[in-house]
């Protein structure tokens, strides 16, 4: 009793003393309260095979497996990974949870789609859209000159600036900014900012640049020659920055496909004149060249699917064997699976799907529901998380939900 008098005096006589209690009172309080209210549980996601991206919430995202505590309620869970079926699923959270979940494997043919919603995510004329495996979208705004990345159809400003070109590896982006093309800027699409900047000024005008698979090289077309409308291919390392030609080639951008393998694009307006080449970096050497208008890699760049005006091939990225079918000019292509190619055909702005086996290399027809889609597709982006994604005449980005 005498120690709770003296205390009393002690805070009766000190203001800033009794203040302070009062403070820490109040904060121990919100937060007993705040823990009654919002109860948290821990969830744990674990999924076979490894290499499947985790989402919860739209918000929180990992590979392989996932824990976290979240507050009590229903959680929203998205597993995806290429060629196998995406996992949707709700989970009501009232307990500590662990969730195992073994994903199949997509084979066969895709028989049936179902559009459950189409919606178009940026008014506004974009080019050069990309779909990158883990789901990201990056464009260049050309009305706002503007590079951008598109998560969770939100749109957002990386850099601004007129460029020339851009290329993603993961999570780096590449590119020229034309009010000085004398540098490559490396841009850090996890910490958001530019982390290098590259003097070229040895090997230019540069018409495309990508890093490799680890991004510890990086792939230059330079030197390009008007006349001949043929350019260098340079190989640096990212640290030393001393180019150097591996051989003279026609192509206006460069994609990497394994550590050895490059694909190289020449791109002509003209129908049917575009080249597509691989090149082999360790042979130094071009091991296939085929003339088509679009071309599409599977998910796990197995095969590589090329587009002329009236044939469709398909081309296995191991054995180089390739097969024809016949294509129309209105048919765009998006990859479901290494197995599966969708084919997408537009008439009067009315959408229809066939579907492309790789295995046995036949195409059939896919029924679907929802058929009063009415959309005018001028590029088909690609195809990730059961989502499809376009641009229409007017330059649109627009997603369509898919079901398989």
């Amino acid at each position: 009793m005498y120690l709770i008098k003296t205390l009393y005096l002690k805070i009766k006589t000190n203001r800033v003393l009794s203040a302070g209690i009062l403070v820490i009172l109040f904060l121990l309080i919100l937060f007993i309260i705040r823990n009654l209210i919002q109860k948290q549980y821990l969830l744990n996601i674990n999924v076979q095979p490894s290499g499947a991206e985790i989402l919860v919430d739209n918000k929180y995202s990992s590979i392989n497996n996932f824990s976290k505590k979240l507050p009590k309620g229903t959680h929203e869970i998205v597993i995806s990974k290429p060629n196998y079926i995406n996992v949707n699923k709700e989970v009501d959270l009232k307990s500590n949870t662990n969730i195992d979940i073994t994903l199949e494997n997509i084979k066969g043919d895709i028989t049936q789609i179902e559009i459950k919603k189409t919606e178009t995510i940026s008014q506004t004329f974009i080019s050069d859209v990309n779909l990158y495996t883990n789901g990201v979208l990056i464009a260049y705004d050309v009305n706002n000159s503007r590079l951008v990345s598109i998560v969770n159809d939100k749109v957002n400003t990386l850099y601004e600036g007129n460029l020339s070109f851009y290329s993603y590896s993961e999570p780096l982006i590449t590119f020229v900014d034309r009010k000085n093309i004398n540098e490559i800027l490396v841009f850090d699409t996890q910490s958001n900012k530019l982390t290098q900047k590259i003097d070229i000024s040895s090997i230019t005008p540069i018409m495309y640049a990508h890093l490799s698979t680890d991004n510890k090289s990086m792939y230059l077309i330079g030197k390009f020659d008007y006349k001949t409308r043929s350019s260098t291919l340079f190989v640096t390392d990212t640290t030393n920055l001393q180019p150097r030609q591996i051989t003279r080639i026609k192509a206006s951008k460069i994609g990497v496909v394994t550590d050895n393998l490059l694909l190289l694009f020449d791109k002509v307006d003209a129908l049917d004149e575009s080249k597509i080449t691989l090149f082999n970096i360790t042979q130094n050497k071009t091991v296939l060249s085929i003339v088509g208008n679009n071309y599409a890699l599977s998910p796990g760049n197995s095969f590589l699917a090329v587009q002329k005006s009236n044939s469709l091939t398909l081309i296995n990225l191991e054995s180089l064997a390739q097969k024809s079918v016949s294509s129309e000019f209105s048919e765009h292509i998006a990859w479901i699976s290494d197995e599966n190619l969708l084919i997408i055909k537009t008439l009067q702005n009315k959408i229809q799907f066939y579907g492309l086996n790789s295995t046995n290399f036949t195409k059939y027809p896919i029924n679907f529901t929802n058929p009063s889609t009415n959309i005018s597709v001028q590029e088909v982006i690609g195809i990730s998380n059961n989502t499809l994604y376009l641009l229409d005449k007017r330059g649109f980005l627009n997603k369509i939900l898919l079901s398989f």
